[in-house]
């Protein structure tokens, strides 16, 4: 979550040990210890690994943190130091810090502490044990890392809490304590509901009759132990930046929110203003089940960058096995033609092989970048030869993996031209002068969006363009070519005059159209994603504006909103669930072939392959390909 210092209540200042009850909010509800994840999770120290606790410890850390009392009677809460000698010990929470809010979007929440020990004897650096406290409890034993180190708290309550740090080396003694509260803020644009837990909610509604923009907010609290409902409404009097900035602070105000959580509820407001006005959304329809005959691809593409490369397979094996899709791969670049015995392409291209899946080796301009081409290439998928105008093409990302096959097939309203999911994921992109009609010709001015409270945009002046991400997105062929312009007369006719790569060069000229020839080989040798953000967007902006101005959009478009703090395992927070019901795809750490991360992607792969009929099979040929590409990522003297 996003901190933010304390608005309209004063935080309890720890006095430790134990912490007092936190006035004037009532205690949390949880008294019992926080349960503690991940505690080893990151460091920042370039040394071999975390701290370990020193032979000669016969005093245990609990009874070290008692013995520290003496320590804490009278102190600040700054920063704790210990000294003994020539050595130094400082112990320092660096998030929460002191009085913050901790914004988060469940009842019960996954707070990452970050902590800093540092211990020193002279010039060298002194091993650190300590204690974890939470809310006067112990939680648990840490192994702190020399610099700093990361650790989630998991199943905190809203409220305030005190966490505090006891640290050991040698014959130091240090501790820092902070109070922090964890506010319950949940914002959907989509409906223009905004929560705040059992404090209330607010909800923007476009009436219709009166012309009016109104935020209805429901208070709720105590009065002499009973429940207290209050009304306020706060109309806007226009959609301008100011009125929806004066709406968003009296929203704050009424709730006792920091600058951020206000900051979140008038992007809330201004994004559903927005896609009321842009989208014209409709109630939800009966579902339609998808044709029979149909051929389903789902369509994934790589260079030879291994952070790919290496997982795309596996994420093809599961479209394959558990969502019935049939992979569609783009392989970019000519190290993909004939690739050299036992190099990594040749692993990739022999794992992909045995599973009979459907692989299209794109040689690429030796001018233009490969990453650009792996990216905007999958828009063009309709071009690979022998697919048929009915056949439904589904774009995914190389490193994700699907876990919820109801999501991409019976849940779905076929009926419906265009399937878009996770449409509201991103900030608005910025329109050209021009609008919305020259916006797929000229997308070199179709710029990354920022907030509109920065920007200085309203919904009256709208500028503003649905920022629609490439996974996923699915229609038939025909669709597809209607939406990217590619006529079949015209594909037929390049045919039939000998050119064979139609896909190469449709998409390269694409590239060249929008990038211009300098920026279009701009990283080719070593294909840096984030040294250019708009050319690494390139493929989002493209489609978005091709979208955003097709005849049929959003009338015959699905827009399939998610969740994805909630429906999605993410590499951020890492943790894979004993149940995968609920949950529509994993982003999958990077790289996902090393020691420390395949050791976290293997048992996802084993939760989903192994229950099928020929389960041990395949996890057998995902070990063994794996083993193959860590000798042959290895071998090689300059990994991609």
């Amino acid at each position: 979550g996003n901190p933010t210092e304390c608005s309209g209540t004063t935080p309890p200042r720890p006095s430790l040990p134990p912490p007092p009850p936190p006035p004037p909010p009532p205690p949390p509800r949880r008294k019992a210890p926080a349960t503690i994840h991940k505690l080893e999770h990151e460091t920042t120290s370039a040394s071999s690994g975390l701290a370990r606790q020193e032979p000669g410890m016969e005093q245990s850390l609990q009874e070290q943190a008692e013995s520290l009392e003496e320590l804490w009677k009278g102190r600040s809460t700054e920063a704790g130091r210990g000294r003994a000698g020539n050595g130094e010990l400082e112990v320092r929470i660096v998030h929460p810090q002191q009085g913050q809010h901790v914004v988060c979007d469940s009842p019960q929440c996954v707070v990452e502490l970050e902590l800093q020990v540092k211990g020193r004897k002279g010039n060298k650096r002194e091993q650190a044990a300590a204690v974890l406290m939470i809310n006067g409890q112990q939680a648990a034993e840490l192994q702190v890392a020399e610099e700093a180190t990361k650790t989630r708290v998991v199943d905190l309550s809203i409220g305030w809490h005190t966490i505090e740090v006891h640290a050991r080396a040698g014959g130091m003694v240090a501790a820092h304590a902070a109070s922090f509260r964890l506010v319950y803020l949940l914002v959907n644009s989509y409906s223009g509901e905004i929560s705040f837990g059992g404090r209330g909610k607010a909800r923007v509604v476009d009436r219709e009759e009166t012309k009016e923009v109104v935020v209805e907010c429901l208070l709720v609290h105590e009065d002499g132990g009973e429940r207290v409902e209050e009304h306020v409404d706060f109309a806007l009097s226009s959609r301008s930046p100011s009125s929806l900035s004066s709406a968003a602070a009296q929203v704050a105000e009424l709730f006792e929110l920091g600058r951020i959580e206000m900051l979140q509820v008038y992007q809330g407001i201004d994004s559903f203003l927005f896609l009321r006005e842009r989208l014209k959304l409709d109630a939800m329809r009966p579902l339609v089940p998808p044709k029979p005959y149909r051929k389903r691809w789902a369509v994934m593409s790589a260079d030879s960058n291994s952070e790919y490369a290496f997982i795309l397979p596996l994420a093809a094996l599961v479209w394959d096995k558990l969502m019935r899709f049939q992979p569609l791969v783009l392989l970019i670049g000519k190290s993909w033609e004939q690739p050299l015995p036992e190099s990594r392409q040749e692993v990739v291209l022999d794992m992909l092989r045995k599973m009979k899946f459907r692989v299209e080796v794109v040689p690429s301009s030796s001018s233009i970048n490969t990453a650009a081409i792996a990216q905007v290439g999958r828009l063009y998928a309709c071009l690979v030869e022998g697919i048929k105008d009915d056949d439904y093409l589904l774009t995914s990302d190389a490193d994700l993996i699907p876990v919820s096959a109801l999501h991409f097939d019976s849940e779905r309203d076929w009926n419906k031209k265009l399937h878009l999911y996770n449409p509201f994921c991103c900030a608005p992109l910025l329109l050209p002068e021009e609008g919305l009609a020259s916006a797929p010709d000229h997308i070199d001015q179709v710029r990354l969006g920022a907030p509109a409270l920065s920007r200085g945009a309203g919904v009256e002046a709208d500028h503003r363009l649905l920022h629609l991400p490439i996974s996923y997105a699915g229609a038939e062929a025909q669709v597809w070519r209607e939406l990217m312009n590619l006529p079949r007369s015209e594909e037929e006719a390049l045919r039939a005059s000998g050119i064979d790569n139609i896909l190469q060069m449709a998409v390269e000229n694409r590239i060249i159209h929008d990038l211009g020839e300098e920026k279009a080989r701009r990283n080719v040798a070593s294909n840096l994603k984030h040294a250019d953000l708009e050319m690494w967007h390139l493929d989002q902006r493209l489609w978005s504006s091709k979208v955003g101005a097709w005849q049929h959009f959003p009338g015959d478009v699905e827009l399939i909103p998610r969740h994805g703090s909630r429906d999605r395992i993410d590499r951020m927070h890492w943790e894979i669930p004993n149940s995968l019901e609920g949950f529509i795809d994993a982003h999958l750490p990077q790289p996902g072939y090393d020691e420390v991360n395949w050791p976290q992607v293997r048992p996802l792969l084993e939760k989903l392959l192994r229950p099928l009929p020929d389960g041990e099979r395949l996890l057998g040929l995902v070990d063994a390909y794996h083993d193959r590409y860590m000798l042959a990522f290895q071998e090689e003297e300059v990994p991609a």
